[in-house]
């Protein structure tokens, strides 16, 4: 590893995407190989991870399989009898995303049918996390705490909602906006096991070395070698799926809590953690004995976090002596901003043209950009994005906000039009 130019590399793609704070943390078996920080952000300040959280909800799931206080095979409902699932959708189920769920399921909105196949849902593992806090006897926060983070010395990490998330940023047509903790209660769409852990680099890159070092975390083991083997290669195919589109392409397979990939003909786990205030990338390279813990205080979904995403898929290579890795674009956030900015001011413009008669056409042109336009923009962002609209708004509050206007401009214009006769 040539430790000179993957940081230059690093530091031209934190510069390039305009962030805050960001933090690459490298480890081995031994712990820290490398770390680079960027802006406001250190290897010792926590951030809230996303989706990266159930890696470490899996690794809490295999010690109470090898303890006996679960079963991957057990149903979902021995330990949550009053759930809204199958009975035969297990545990192993959950982890890996083939419940059935929707990715935008909610608490009070459950399938009935077990579909077997791949389908990213937060509330599988939220879940997950209600049935593992009920077969151990105590709540989901105070479990973890004592049986990851206290053995793995994760000591600036925390679980909500004990405490709340960390605070972090987003971006409104490029502005920074400090974001104020959201709620990780029970009822929420992102709660401690699939999303609201908040962590340091430092103490994420324990958490890998304890992986990479097949379960042993300093001098004790707190996983056995084939439970590590199962998270990361217990598998379903994932390929296409939102979920595992990110660095090293859509393709991949889901373990549990972990996507699998290659590069270079060698395994990649990976998993991209992205929620209001935050966004995490967690990679193991086990042949080479390396992993890394890449963190930004924002989550920018059109702009900065995909290129955060892009420079992790940089580390990926280069950590694999691949050295044609392409350095980082210094106007990468100002284009991805500029067409961003441009799409948003372009729907606004056309959603305007209800209200000063410039529609062209008859009854069924009029019908077709106050009804059905809207209509299916709202339904089918909602779809595509796989999230409750509350959750856009906070994700993406430009495009989000924009395209919420702008559907409610055409439908008030179609109102108004409709009224005058």
């Amino acid at each position: 590893m040539d430790g000179e130019k993957l940081e230059s590399f690093v530091r031209a793609a934190f510069a390039s995407a305009g962030v805050p704070g960001a933090v690459l943390h490298v480890v081995d078996c031994a712990g820290t190989r490398v770390t680079v920080e960027h802006g406001d952000l250190t290897a010792h300040d926590p951030v809230t991870l996303g989706s990266t959280s159930k890696s470490l909800a899996a690794t809490l799931l295999m010690l109470l399989v090898e303890e006996g206080r679960v079963a991957l095979d057990d149903s979902v409902r021995r330990h949550l009898p009053d759930v809204n699932l199958p009975p035969e959708t297990t545990l192993l189920d959950l982890a890996r995303h083939v419940s059935g769920l929707t990715s935008d399921a909610r608490p009070a909105r459950l399938s009935r049918t077990r579909s077997g196949s791949f389908r990213y849902a937060n509330q599988n593992y939220n879940l997950l996390g209600a049935a593992l806090a009920e077969a151990a006897g105590r709540d989901y926060a105070t479990l973890f705490t004592e049986r990851v983070l206290r053995p793995l010395r994760m000591t600036r990490s925390w679980c909500p909602p004990r405490r709340p998330v960390a605070p972090g940023y987003s971006s409104l047509f490029g502005l920074r906006l400090r974001r104020k903790p959201f709620d990780a209660g029970p009822r929420s769409w992102v709660q401690g096991a699939s999303g609201a852990v908040v962590a340091t680099a430092q103490d994420a890159g324990r958490y890998l070395t304890m992986l990479l070092r097949g379960g042993l975390a300093g001098d004790r083991r707190l996983l056995a070698a084939d439970s590590v083997e199962r998270m990361l290669n217990d598998v379903v195919p994932a390929d296409g799926s939102p979920a595992v589109a990110g660095p090293l392409g859509d393709r991949g397979e889901y373990g549990l809590g972990w996507v699998r990939k290659r590069c270079r003909g060698q395994r990649v786990h990976l998993h991209v953690g992205k929620v209001p205030g935050g966004t995490s990338v967690f990679v193991l390279l086990p042949e080479a004995g390396l992993g890394f813990v890449l963190l930004a205080n924002i989550c920018d979904f059109f702009v900065a976090t995909p290129l955060m995403e892009e420079c992790a898929e940089g580390v990926i290579r280069l950590l694999l002596g691949d050295e044609s890795a392409p350095p980082a674009s210094r106007s990468g956030a100002r284009l991805r901003q500029a067409a961003v900015n441009g799409g948003c001011a372009a729907f606004l413009a056309l959603s305007g043209l209800g209200w000063v008669g410039l529609v062209p056409g008859g009854v069924a042109v009029a019908v077709a950009y106050h009804a059905l336009l809207p209509i299916c923009l709202l339904v089918g962002l909602r779809r595509a994005a796989g999230a409750p609209w509350p959750w856009l708004l906070r994700f993406a509050p430009d495009v989000a906000g924009a395209l919420v206007v702008g559907c409610a401009s055409m439908l008030a214009a179609g109102a108004v039009r409709l009224v005058a006769g």
